[in-house]
C-alpha cells in the first residue's frame, strides 16, 4: 500500500474512532439524564438582572432578543468580552439598547448590538421594538397563554426564532401587533393561536401555515400580506389607503 493511500486511512479511522466515542459519551450521558442545569448554564453565559413593577418594555438596536412569559422580569445578557449592550430603568419601562462599538464594521453589525438577549417578562408587558429582531415563544401547555401585545418599528418578529431547533407546538392566546416602517411579522407552522389583530403599515405579515382561529388585518397599499390555506376564510382585511 502506499504511503499517502495509509496516511488516508488512518485518518480516516481516527476520525471514526471519535466519532463512535462521542457518541457513545452522549448517550451514555442521555441514559444517565446526565444535563448541565438550566439555572447553571445561564449563570456561567449570561448576566442576569431581575427588576419589578416594569409594565413597558422598550428594545432598541438588538440583533437578537428571545422574549419568554414568566411571572416577573427578567434581563439575560449574553457575555462577552466587549458589551454590546445596556439597559436602564424609567418609572415603569425597561430600556434595553445596542451600542454600537466602532470596531464593528461588518454589514449589520454598526446598527445592530451582536449579544443575545433573553427577556423573561408577563404577558401584559407592552413591548416596543425599533431597529431590532425579536423571538415571542409560545406556550406548550395550552392552559398557560396569555395576550401579548408588541409594537414594531423597522424591527423583525418572529415566533419560531430557532425553527430549525424547535418545531414543537406552541400555543398563543391574542397576538396584537402595530408595525410601521418595513417591519415584518412572521410565524411558524406549528404555532396555533386563538386570535391575531394585526395593523401594518409598510410592513409585512406571513402566516406561514400557522394555525389561527380568528385572524384581523388592517394594512396600507404599501404592505404584503401572506395568508395561506384554512386561514384565509378566518381572514378579515379592511384595507386603509395611503
Amino acid at each position: 500500500m502506499k504511503t499517502s493511500n495509509k496516511i488516508l486511512l488512518v485518518l480516516f479511522l481516527s476520525i471514526f474512532g471519535f466519532i463512535v466515542i462521542t457518541e457513545a459519551l452522549l448517550s451514555a450521558k442521555y441514559g444517565k439524564n446526565d444535563y448541565t442545569p438550566e439555572d447553571e448554564f445561564n449563570t456561567y453565559y449570561y448576566y442576569q438582572q431581575n427588576f419589578i413593577n416594569i409594565h413597558h418594555v422598550y428594545l432598541n438596536g438588538l440583533a437578537q432578543c428571545q422574549v419568554y412569559t414568566a411571572d416577573t422580569t427578567k434581563l439575560m445578557l449574553e457575555k462577552a468580552s466587549l458589551s454590546y449592550a445596556e439597559f436602564y430603568v424609567h418609572a415603569d419601562t425597561l430600556f434595553v439598547k445596542g451600542v454600537k462599538q466602532h470596531s464593528l464594521d461588518a454589514e449589520g453589525k454598526a446598527v445592530h448590538s451582536p449579544q443575545e438577549v433573553r427577556l423573561y417578562i408577563p404577558a401584559s408587558t407592552t413591548i416596543t421594538a425599533i431597529n431590532s429582531n425579536i423571538g415571542v415563544d409560545g406556550d406548550k401547555p395550552v392552559t398557560l397563554i396569555k395576550p401579548r401585545t408588541i409594537i414594531l418599528n423597522n424591527s423583525n418578529l418572529y415566533t419560531r426564532y430557532y425553527s430549525n431547533r424547535d418545531s414543537v407546538n406552541r400555543y398563543f392566546d391574542t397576538l396584537t401587533v402595530f408595525a410601521k416602517n418595513k417591519s415584518g411579522v412572521y410565524l411558524f407552522h406549528n404555532d396555533y393561536f386563538k386570535k391575531i389583530d394585526i395593523v401594518l403599515d409598510s410592513s409585512i405579515f406571513n402566516d406561514s401555515n400557522a394555525k389561527i382561529d380568528d385572524l384581523h388585518i388592517t394594512a396600507d397599499t404599501s404592505s404584503t400580506v401572506v395568508v395561506n390555506g384554512t386561514n384565509i376564510p378566518k381572514l378579515n382585511a379592511p384595507a386603509i389607503g395611503k
